[in-house]
């Protein structure tokens, strides 16, 4: 079950960042005027990044119902990504997309449970444990 919903979110993954990228291209960089300077072209870039990190890491890891790490780091990293959105939305006068965000957060803890069916190897990886 954990592994299927796994798999199923790396797909809504690829997916999303596909429609992401095509949608803040098709604006830009009208659409990302709030940002300021080379924020509006990393912006750009972040959807391109996390399809070519998900694309290699399926070919080197996942295909096999490995690479619980690799999950672990992403999901952990996209879970900091929403808990920074939501710091700026705090601090700043900025809104992000609700959409954006939750499929950021079924995604993220898609990944950190993924990563931790294997907690044995996440932890020996990450020199936490000998």
């Amino acid at each position: 079950m954990i592994t299927r919903n796994f798999k199923l979110s790396v797909v809504v993954m690829l997916i999303g960042s596909i429609i992401l990228f095509i949608h803040i291209s098709t604006g830009f960089p009208d659409s990302l005027d709030h940002l300021a300077g080379r924020y509006q072209y990393y912006t750009l870039m972040w959807p391109l990044i996390m399809i070519a990190i998900e694309f290699l890491a399926w070919l080197f890891y996942y295909k096999d119902e490995e690479g619980h790490t690799i999950a672990f780091a992403i999901g952990f990293l996209l879970l900091a990504a929403i808990a920074g959105s939501i710091l700026s939305e705090a601090t700043n006068d900025i809104k992000y997309s609700r959409v954006e965000l939750w499929v950021l957060a079924y995604v993220g803890i898609s990944h950190v449970i993924y990563g931790l069916t294997n907690w044995r190897e996440v932890l020996s990886n990450l020199n936490m444990r000998e």
